[in-house]
């Protein structure tokens, strides 16, 4: 279950339980193509910047190179990747 809250323009709430125990609580802003992730109840580590076409179709590999780059979970990175993909398709 994930939930989206438009807190003003471009900066949501995310609230989301993925199923696998875990549950996200973040703020994200959408600057066109920059996605910027900031923890707002969760005590992850989030990636500070992603940008949505150097993310799309990565590897596994791939997945956990940016990670560790970011400092945080592959998990939580993929997380915040689909997160990327469904605001785009909001609009």
């Amino acid at each position: 279950m994930k939930t989206f809250e438009e807190i003003t323009g471009g900066v949501y709430l995310v609230e989301s339980e993925p199923g696998d125990g875990t549950r996200y609580s973040y703020f994200v802003y959408m600057d066109f193509d920059e996605f910027l992730f900031m923890p707002f109840r969760s005590t992850f580590r989030f990636p500070q910047r992603l940008n949505y076409f150097d993310v799309q179709n990565i590897t596994d590999n791939d997945g956990i190179k940016i990670a560790d780059k970011e400092n945080c979970n592959p998990y939580t990175l993929m997380e915040c990747i689909r997160t990327m993909n469904e605001l785009r398709k909001m609009g």
